[in-house]
């Protein structure tokens, strides 16, 4: 088994779930101790008791490039999945594709290339409940003169300019309960609430695929009541919006609003938008189709990564990783190869940018 297969299985085996902190810091650990060992300048900080690894070629918080990668997972289906299956050429396991085999792609790209280029990475351990730990990497100074890539996703080798915000509102609505046998007699919350959303539904035109690039709104959780023959106080839906443009995020919330309901904000983070003509994003694309020998498109995603807190530094952000299918499912696999072909992909990648700005 290679240095770099054996970390990879050693990540997965620490069950580095995003709720157990002690687990995805004893990954952090796992990572530094690996990188720091092969000559790699490392940084731990603790951010509300997170470890977050800095990892670069040289001394310093700003490197030409900033690449990032999360070592905390989602639960598991089962708990086989944290014992990692190899078949065919795909690793089976949690995180092996969402997001271990890309930061081990990181870790293998700059042990290889640490007296190459000016590289940083930052190994993040909450991205999977928002990425606050990314957030504070960056206010602390964290960063990059020329571009920052987030390795991130599976699939088949597209660059990912675009993604979109999120914003999670939880509508009330509010009476005075009684007995259901006297309805006329109360103002039923769960009818104020049904009413509400239809008429939101009504104004309201959900994107029918993935490349229909406008916001889209879906209710994913609805609560009321607490007996079978009582009309409630309250009932309350968690309604989950993703929008493409900053000034839509007002746009929602004064939409929801005029129902007439109590709205509050249960969590929000921006959208990402690049320019593909950038140059540092065109080079990107040159170092794709070198390697893969095939056109490459630049695609956008209805997701979220890390990508949100990064768009901060004011640099061409871009959304790339290795091939995998089945993230946060039970089937969630990683083609071993292609950390290999994307740890090529950053070399040329690189030694482009180097070369364009001498």
């Amino acid at each position: 088994m290679s240095e770099y297969k054996e970390l990879l299985y050693r990540l997965i085996e620490c069950r580095p779930v995003t709720a157990d902190v002690s687990a995805v810091n004893q990954a952090e650990n796992v990572m530094r101790d690996f990188l720091e060992s092969r000559g790699l300048y490392c940084t731990m900080e603790v951010i509300d008791g997170r470890q977050t690894l800095y990892a670069s070629t040289r001394p310093g918080k700003v490197q030409d490039v900033l690449l990032n990668a999360h070592l905390d997972v989602v639960p598991a289906n089962d708990e086989n999945q944290f014992t990692p299956c190899e078949k065919d050429g795909w690793l089976y396991a949690r995180g092996a594709g969402d997001c271990l085999g890309n930061a081990v792609c990181i870790a293998r790209f700059l042990c290889e290339n640490r007296d190459a280029f000016h590289i940083g990475a930052v190994f993040t351990g909450d991205e999977e409940t928002g990425g606050e730990t990314t957030r504070g990497m960056v206010e602390r100074g964290y960063g990059a003169t020329k571009a920052a890539l987030v390795l991130d996703h599976g699939g088949d080798y597209n660059i990912t300019y675009a993604q979109k915000g999120i914003l999670i509102l939880k509508v009330t609505a509010r009476s005075h309960g009684g007995h259901s046998s006297a309805p006329w007699a109360f103002r039923n919350p769960v009818d104020m609430l049904t009413d509400a959303y239809q008429k939101l539904r009504k104004e309201w035109g959900n994107p029918v695929s993935e490349e229909d690039w406008r916001n889209s709104m879906a209710p994913c959780v609805i609560a009321g009541g607490d007996a079978e023959n009582r009309i409630p106080d309250t009932a309350e839906m968690v309604l989950n919006f993703r929008y493409v443009a900053d000034e839509d995020y007002q746009k929602i919330i004064d939409l929801v609003t005029a129902t007439g309901l109590e709205v509050s904000v249960l969590r929000t983070c921006p959208p990402v938008s690049n320019d593909i003509n950038a140059p540092a994003l065109q080079l990107l694309q040159q170092a794709f189709q070198s390697v893969l020998a095939h056109p490459v498109r630049f695609i956008r995603m209805c997701g979220a990564t890390d990508a949100r807190h990064l768009r901060a530094l004011n640099i061409p952000v871009a959304i790339i990783g290795t091939e995998g299918t089945g993230a946060h499912s039970a089937e969630e696999k990683l083609k071993l190869e292609s950390i290999d072909t994307c740890r090529k992909i950053l070399k040329e990648y690189l030694t482009l940018l180097q070369s364009d700005c001498h």
